[in-house]
C-alpha cells in the first residue's frame, strides 16, 4: 500500500516557538498488509513527514 496525507494549519494567534503553525504539512509512506482467515489483518507501514521524521508502524486486528 501507499499513503499520502496533506493538511494546512491555520492559526491566527501564531506563537514564534511553534514551527508547525500556518504551514502546509505533508507526509507519506509505504506499507504491507497481510489478511488471513477473513478477519485477521497485519500491517507494517513506514512513513516520513516534511520534517524528515520517520517511523515504522505495526498494526494488527483480529476482527472480533
Amino acid at each position: 500500500t501507499f499513503n499520502f496525507d496533506t493538511g494546512y494549519v491555520n492559526n491566527p494567534f501564531e506563537k514564534e516557538n511553534n514551527k508547525l503553525t500556518n504551514r502546509q504539512l505533508v507526509g507519506g509512506g509505504i506499507g504491507l498488509t497481510i489478511i488471513a482467515y477473513y478477519n485477521m489483518v497485519w500491517r507494517v507501514e513506514y512513513s516520513m513527514n516534511h520534517l524528515k521524521e520517520k517511523g515504522l508502524f505495526f498494526n494488527y486486528s483480529l476482527g472480533f
